[in-house]
């Protein structure tokens, strides 16, 4: 039997089998070189052929933070729905899971939008918590980027703009999503779009959830500097996630990558946005919505999803008025080796966390240690003598796997 496993590079992502003996060995991605361990192979799903109360489990969809996805029919009304079923290991570990999985469900179901994935209901059988949803037959985003590339512009802000909508509505019930990804994104085989997987949505405006593992929930590539700073986050969160997946789609790859998740995290902090050669041809007007998007501050970016759609319709402008396109400059922290003994959240340490946070106190407060000269800290008087001697300041981050 092949083992099929993932490329682990973010800007890669190719599907990859090996046969059964290759398991516990290392192996290169044939396409990035990306180096990875293979997987031992994982045992067929018992759920699949067998039923679930009214349900006929049919086959694997995918897995998600929040669960396993199925296609099943629901007998009793004849269709085909998508059963999203929380295994029971994640409840017994962690109870808060199941929290979180009713969660999704009351927050989904009190949407009413058409490019939102439609809870039908939620429920327990034989021990086993599901949620019951519309089937979208189609492909998330992220398959497409990565089959055709990127994605034209002009095809790029339609999606951009049904996605923003189906956002505004949960914006408006106060529900912000938290995790909008490529992946979270299902192109519909009619050419419709819908947002999927409310896992990690909230409602109000809310303090980002760092457990007490330290984990910020999330996905790295496209999270927001305040969400990555376990600051309060709202709407306009969703927004910056939605304009790093808009990047995504046009030029081919993330705003930021490196190294670890960590690297990833600081770079949506205070690296500025650049462009790549390849985005030549994206119409000047597309920058200029997505790099207010990509904006650090919240108050920088579009306020609210109507504001984003204007401006993608052409009738709002794209920039923010001078006295609201904040810029943000972050000292450079936690340089050092973390002990490889710290729990991670996506690869990323406790102690890490704790930089982040203290980076962004510290941009909030302006209390960045040091004496000040003329008003300014040491760490910028510092940054502003290297900026001097070189175009660009580098941020080199060793993180102990």
């Amino acid at each position: 039997m092949a083992i099929k496993v993932q490329c682990s590079n973010p800007q890669c992502g190719k599907l990859l089998e090996a046969p059964e003996s290759y398991a516990g060995r290392k192996a290169r991605c044939p396409d990035c070189g990306q180096s990875m361990v293979i997987p031992a192979a994982q045992p067929d799903d018992p759920l699949v052929g067998g039923r679930l109360g009214v349900f006929e489990i049919e086959k694997k969809l995918g897995q998600g933070a929040m669960g396993v996805v199925y296609l099943a029919r629901n007998t009793a009304l004849d269709r085909e729905v998508a059963l999203k079923v929380l295994p029971n290991s994640l409840v017994k570990d962690n109870p808060s899971y199941l929290k979180r999985f009713h969660r999704e469900a009351k927050m989904a179901a009190m949407l009413n939008h058409p490019n939102a994935v439609m809870v039908y209901q939620v429920g327990e059988d034989q021990g086993r918590h599901f949620i019951e949803m519309e089937f979208v037959r189609g492909v998330d985003l992220l398959a497409v980027i990565r089959k055709n590339g990127r994605i034209e512009p002009k095809a790029a802000k339609r999606i951009v703009r049904e996605v923003a909508g189906a956002l505004g509505a949960a914006h408006m019930q106060g529900i912000v999503h938290r995790d909008v990804k490529p992946e979270n994104i299902m192109l519909t085989e009619d050419g419709g779009v819908k947002v999927t997987d409310f896992g990690l949505a909230k409602i109000g405006n809310v303090q980002s959830s760092i457990t007490i593992s330290g984990q910020v929930l999330g996905t790295p590539l496209y999270m927001s500097p305040e969400h990555s700073q376990g600051r309060t986050v709202d709407g306009r969160a969703d927004i910056y996630s939605l304009g790093a997946t808009f990047y995504h789609a046009v030029v081919g790859g993330p705003p930021f990558v490196g190294k670890n998740p960590f690297e990833i995290l600081v770079k949506h902090i205070q690296e500025p946005l650049a462009w790549p050669a390849e985005a030549e041809d994206i119409p000047p007007e597309t920058k200029a919505i997505i790099e207010r998007m990509l904006e650090k501050h919240p108050e920088a970016r579009y306020q609210t999803c109507d504001e984003l759609i204007a401006a993608i319709d052409g009738d709002a402008p794209a920039k923010p008025s001078p006295a609201r396109a904040v810029k943000v400059a972050v000292p450079v922290h936690q340089t050092g080796t973390a002990p490889s003994t710290t729990k991670r959240a996506y690869g990323v340490t406790t102690q890490e966390l704790s930089a982040i946070e203290s980076a962004g106190r510290e941009l909030r407060h302006g209390t960045a240690s040091g004496a000040r000269r003329g008003g300014l800290p040491k760490w910028l008087w510092a940054v502003i003598g290297v900026g001097l001697a070189a175009a660009a300041a580098v941020v080199a981050i060793a993180v102990s796997r």
